[in-house]
């Protein structure tokens, strides 16, 4: 494993870091605690896919400490347990529901199950995609197998038209509602990523304005936040082999100097979220320190 050392800057503090620490700090890729929580999403439902770590346990937790009933979706049992035992500690009520949102039969399950449980659906959040499920996630184009090209449109792209196409039914007998879709600043197409992830991220960009305008008239809206580098536990793995300059040239190109945390984007997915972006629809937010 590399050993490096850089300074990060979470919650107002600075962290001098190695990856191990990463791993070890949660207050660097797990941000729990939150000075000032509000009730902004008191009453409200909060269906969030991918919810077992990263950027979706992070926004379980933080939307939950704001009143939200949280429905934890992902595959891996192990992840959900571990999410379910933070989430009871915190008295925060929930389902978990060991799902693959990204085939069809499940998420329709998910939905019908959510709604069962808890009689309404307010919020969906599509968390379930990235880049590191291969080995080559830094491949050309001309490198790229058809496999992995459509291994990557599915995984970044299927699940997010499969959960919102199975809740808008209860979002639109309700006349309320909205969805956060998680795209990425690869939709440009000018990351570090390939250009399978690019393509599907993009996808999610078209997609959430796409639906943003056909649900306008229920009074439902549809946004996206499309993160830079995020220090989730994936990526700290994903970046284990990186040498220390290719990484102070990555930190290098950030403008505000340094990586995204969880929280970070967990922030912005809760703005939209919230009554506080009622009038913002079919708007991708760029959550990448600048780039």
């Amino acid at each position: 494993m590399v050993k490096w050392t850089l300074v990060f800057k979470a919650s107002n503090i600075k962290f001098k870091s190695s990856f191990n620490a990463f791993i070890t700090y949660k207050d660097i890729i797990m941000a729990h605690e939150f000075l000032h929580p509000t009730s902004r999403f008191s009453n409200k439902v909060a269906l969030i896919t991918a919810a077992g770590k990263g950027i979706g346990k992070t926004l379980s937790l933080m939307m939950g400490l704001e009143g939200a009933r949280i429905v934890a979706v992902d595959i891996d049992s192990d992840c959900l347990n571990e999410l379910s035992k933070e989430l009871q500690e915190k008295n925060i009520p929930f389902l978990a529901l060991k799902a693959n949102a990204l085939d069809e039969a499940s998420a329709k399950q998910t939905v019908d199950q959510a709604f069962k449980h808890f009689g309404t659906i307010d919020i969906l959040v599509n968390g379930v995609g990235g880049s590191t499920i291969h080995g080559r996630s830094s491949s050309k184009i001309d490198e790229m197998e058809l496999s992995e090209f459509e291994e990557l449109l599915k995984f970044n792209l299927s699940g997010t038209f499969l959960m919102s196409r199975s809740v808008l039914p209860i979002m639109k007998k309700q006349k309320s509602g909205c969805i956060v879709n998680i795209a990425s600043i690869a939709a440009r197409g000018n990351a570090f990523s390939n250009g399978g992830y690019s393509a599907a991220k993009a996808g999610v960009v078209a997609l959430t304005t796409k639906l943003a305008m056909e649900i306008a008239p229920f009074g439902l809206r549809c946004n996206a936040i499309a993160p830079g580098l995020t220090m989730t536990e994936r990526m700290v793995t994903a970046l284990e082999k990186t040498s220390a300059d290719e990484m102070e040239k990555r930190i290098s190109q950030v403008p505000l100097g340094r990586f995204a945390t969880a929280e970070d984007q967990a922030k912005v997915i809760c703005f939209l979220a919230s009554s506080e972006a009622d009038f913002v629809t079919g708007s991708t937010i760029f959550v990448a320190g600048g780039l």
